[in-house]
């Protein structure tokens, strides 16, 4: 369902126009060092998942440190 949700998104943002979701996404970007296009499963993050935390009101530092704690980056996780 998420995925469905951050394709419409997509789809109907104007590439012009800042929303909140892209100035959170990168602020999250920047706090964990890595971009999030990854795999949940694989990966321990995705842009669904970080779009996810973003929905349910989850600040920029809180979404970084969790992701974090989850990522599989370079052994951990």
């Amino acid at each position: 369902m998420t995925e469905n949700l951050y394709r419409v998104w997509a789809e109907e943002r104007d590439g012009e126009t800042v929303t909140p979701w892209d100035v959170w996404i990168e602020k999250v970007e920047r706090l964990v060092g890595f971009n999030l296009d990854g795999n949940e499963a694989r990966d321990g993050y995705s842009l669904d998942g970080a779009f996810e935390m973003f929905g349910r009101g989850m600040s920029a530092r809180a979404a970084a440190a969790a992701i974090i704690k989850a990522a599989k980056v370079g052994g951990a996780g």
